[in-house]
């Protein structure tokens, strides 16, 4: 929303995301190391347009299925729509 990640949104073709979700970091940040895991949920209607920036997770949802809203990094930013609700293992 302030330019700092190169992710592009839309809420014109609105599409509901929502359910838990298990992530693992495949980078490492000033929060996190790589390969840590969090359980979680995603909650939110836009649909991503363009995602350039580095990928912050790995995302399953509770199928296992790889869904694509992976969050991104962009030096000492990031984002996601992933909200963590615990550590796992």
């Amino acid at each position: 929303m302030l330019g700092l990640l190169g992710l592009v949104t839309s809420y014109a073709d609105r599409k509901f995301h929502l359910g838990y979700r298990l992530a693992e970091t495949v980078t490492d940040s000033c929060l996190f190391d790589r390969h840590t895991k969090w359980s979680g949920h995603e909650f939110h209607y836009s649909s991503i347009l363009e995602q350039p920036d580095t990928p912050l997770f790995s995302v399953v949802d509770a199928e296992g299925d790889l869904v694509p809203e992976t969050g991104s990094v962009r030096g000492q930013v990031s984002g996601t729509f992933f909200h963590m609700i615990a550590g796992v293992g």
